[in-house]
């Protein structure tokens, strides 16, 4: 059985390593990565494995910006010291969730998790299939319609069809709205990330969640970067990493809901 380990702490890697030998002898662990640059290198160049073994927060991002730009065809068991992303986990093709520190028992679950859907597949095939894919639709999310914003002692809600974008700042994360208007919210931008409808709204970068309607142009910059300019004022230059650029412009080739 081939597994990869998606871990940004060497540690943790390693002692991931170790257990998932210990409970199952003929795991091969074909490669630790440590990065989202990383993982989507060693996607796109190697035969992928028969099982992924993902941390979510690493150095360079989520691992879902993994999984945006890489189609991978492997169960994903995702093991995380947070509990906020078990929803987008499922929208993956995640069969198991495990919150750190990771002990042998509920590694042990996880593959017998994997067995059980290897073996449902092989016998029923494309049927199964379905079966799944109509179960996880049931269970996908629906995104925030109205985000809840405190404005001195009364609580306000905001549309989130009105937000131009969201921009985090020294520990402060703002909610502006396409009428010029500014609000903080007491939320943090992975928090927001996971309640907006995500054909609606892009994570450019560390510092700005954007509506698609706000964009006004995108150029071209060094190093396969792109710079992103929004018909409303914005307090300093979106640019799009290179990581993030094919990402973000197969997502503005997109319609919502497609």
């Amino acid at each position: 059985m081939n597994v990869v380990i998606i871990e940004d702490e060497p540690k943790a890697a390693l002692e991931l390593k170790e257990i998932l030998v210990s409970v199952r002898p003929e795991v091969n662990i074909v490669a630790l990565i440590a990065s989202v640059e990383e993982a989507i290198q060693w996607f796109h160049s190697y035969e992928h494995p028969d099982v992924i073994f993902s941390d979510i927060q690493l150095s360079d991002g989520t691992c879902f910006d993994i999984f945006r730009q890489v189609k991978v065809e492997a169960p994903i068991i995702f093991c995380t010291a947070f509990d906020e992303y078990m929803l987008n986990a499922f929208e993956t093709n995640g069969i198991a969730y495990l919150l750190k520190p990771i002990v042998p028992i509920k590694v042990i679950e996880s593959f017998r998790k994997f067995d059980d859907l290897r073996s449902a597949l092989a016998k029923r095939g494309n049927v199964y299939t379905k079966q799944i894919e109509s179960l996880l639709g049931l269970i996908r999310p629906s995104y925030h319609s109205t985000l809840l914003i405190n404005v001195r002692d009364k609580i306000m809600p905001v549309k989130t069809d009105d937000i131009g974008y969201l921009y985090y700042n020294n520990g402060v994360v703002s909610v502006c709205l396409f009428s010029g208007q500014q609000y903080f919210i007491e939320e943090t931008m992975e928090a927001l990330e996971i309640k907006l409808n995500p054909s609606v709204f892009f994570r450019v970068n560390r510092q700005f969640i954007i509506h698609r309607n706000s964009i006004q142009e995108i150029e071209r910059y060094f190093s396969r970067k792109l710079i992103v300019k929004l018909n409303l004022k914005a307090p300093e230059g979106i640019v799009a990493s290179r990581l993030k650029a094919a990402a973000f412009l197969e997502w503005i080739a997109k319609l919502p809901g497609h």
